[in-house]
């Protein structure tokens, strides 16, 4: 199912259960989940079970039940592929639980397991990837479950990403921003436990004709900034990340290839117009993954259709510090999640 479709039903399924009470599944939604849980018994997780859950969904948007098996399957689904898509997945994952928890309060597993969900994704230096809606969901499971056995270790979880929140605020993209500025970002040191645009990343607004990864023809000021801060001496020899971001307008997925078309095409342009050196650069999306604002208003949108520059230098520099003190220099830095340690049953 698009992602785009999954949460208009989403959305639909939430407004109608304010105004109505829980009633009896649709007999062919009904079908449907019985049937996918007929084929879990042969084929678990599997994307022909997924599509009787997505269906259930379809033709009843208020099946609890049938939103909390699509978010199973989607979060098991998520171990079993490449990190980009993985997040793609449990973002879905969350997105169906956090419906069922709408549906049926009394469904606390539901928000604990969409809190998993979304802790699993980090950043490079082990921040939550969407700090507001992963508090979000694990707050509403603590007032839901005060008895809960690890309620201690939830709600110090909860105090920190309240901290990451407070830091990701510091964050401003404007509509212009000089060499000088980002020079001074860039080559600033990162320090473990602030906010990550203090030094070491900058976000900058860049923008793109729509729906497309052709850079706009009045862009041309910004990209010469960006190119005169790179060439500044503070950072010479500092390889640097283009990063592209969304907002979560649209499907999932293409937000995820249109954003990393788009910080390729700006690393593109760096190099045959800038005068940057190709192998200095490295281009990355991550769609609507990474919001440094709640996607709520055109504001906030604005905000989150971004790009950013990191300087990879500093930021594998603090990477490895924060490994050392963990006392783990393997330490997986984007993905570690167990979804074993979820709750309910299917």
């Amino acid at each position: 199912m698009a992602q785009r479709t999954l949460a208009l039903i989403a959305a639909s399924a939430c407004m109608a259960a304010t105004f109505a009470l829980a009633a009896p599944p649709d007999p062919k939604a009904q079908a449907e989940v019985d049937r996918g849980l007929e084929i879990s018994k042969t084929k678990p997780n599997s994307d022909e079970e997924a599509a009787c859950y997505e269906t259930a969904v379809q033709i009843d948007p208020r099946y609890a039940s049938a939103w909390f098996n699509l978010g199973f399957v989607y979060l098991e689904q998520s171990k079993n592929t490449n990190p980009g898509h993985a997040a793609v997945l449990r973002d879905k994952a969350a997105k169906c639980f956090e419906t069922c928890a709408e549906l049926d309060p009394k469904r606390v597993e539901a928000r604990y397991n969409a809190y998993l969900a979304l802790s699993s994704l980090k950043t490079e230096q082990g921040a939550h990837a969407q700090p507001e809606r992963t508090a979000r969901d694990l707050r509403q499971y603590l007032e839901s479950a005060p008895q809960a056995k690890n309620h201690d270790a939830l709600q110090k979880a909860l105090g920190e990403l309240e901290r990451e929140i407070a830091n990701l605020k510091r964050a401003e993209v404007l509509d212009f921003t000089p060499a000088k500025t980002i020079v001074a970002k860039l080559a600033a040191p990162v320090q473990r436990g602030a906010s990550p645009y203090q030094g070491g990343r900058v976000p900058l607004r860049v923008l793109f004709d729509h729906d497309s990864a052709e850079i706009r023809s009045d862009q041309a000021p910004q990209l010469n900034e960006i190119a005169s801060a790179l060439k500044d001496p503070s950072l010479q020899g500092a390889q640097i990340r283009v990063e592209g971001h969304t907002d979560s307008d649209g499907d999932a997925l293409y937000n995820q290839a249109l954003s990393e078309r788009r910080a390729q095409a700006i690393v593109e342009r760096l190099a045959r117009q800038g005068g940057i050196e190709r192998s200095r650069l490295a281009a990355k999306g991550y769609g609507e993954s990474r919001a440094i604002r709640p996607n709520d208003t055109p504001e906030n949108k604005q905000v989150n259709r971004r790009v950013e520059l990191v300087n990879v230098t500093k930021e594998a520099s603090a990477v490895s510090e924060i490994r050392r003190s963990a006392g783990d220099p393997v330490m997986d830095s984007l993905w570690t999640f167990d979804p074993s340690a979820g709750g309910g049953e299917r």
